[in-house]
């Protein structure tokens, strides 16, 4: 008899995915393969979202960023959370501050907590395929 060899399967599972308490969005589920597109768009969203709200408030973004973590899941390196941050101080006039004669010394420190948006999203592995075989079959 003819015994399956599960060591070249390849597992693709389901990741569900959660949105921190009041933040917007829908959150559905990707495979592990296509989760970094999943969660890079989600977070890019959230970016856009802090723009937006930085603009609306007559502020300006100063620095911030995404950071995607990651782990394998299944047969892939899989995108399990995203996280954006992004620091925001107000306008001054454009006159005054300029790349090159920006001398505030703005820091990460001296922001307080109003200047500093965050998102976060999580996941879970749900695996949609069937459990591997033993050699056995059962």
């Amino acid at each position: 008899m003819d015994m399956i060899n599960t060591n070249n399967i390849i597992r693709n599972p389901t990741l569900h995915y959660r949105l921190d308490l009041g933040e917007p969005g829908i959150a559905s589920p990707a495979s592990a393969s296509q989760s970094t597109l999943r969660v890079a768009s989600h977070e890019i969203g959230n970016m856009m979202r802090f723009k937006r709200m930085a603009a609306e408030e007559g502020k300006t973004i100063i620095g911030g960023g995404i950071h995607l973590h990651r782990q394998f899941v299944g047969s892939f390196l899989a995108t399990v959370s995203g996280e954006t941050v992004a620091y925001m101080v107000e306008r001054k006039n454009s006159a005054e501050i300029t790349p090159d004669n920006n001398t505030q010394g703005l820091s990460k420190d001296n922001l307080d907590e109003d200047s500093l948006l965050k998102s976060n999203a999580t996941a879970e592995e749900r695996p949609t395929s069937p459990p591997s075989l033993d050699a056995s079959g059962g």
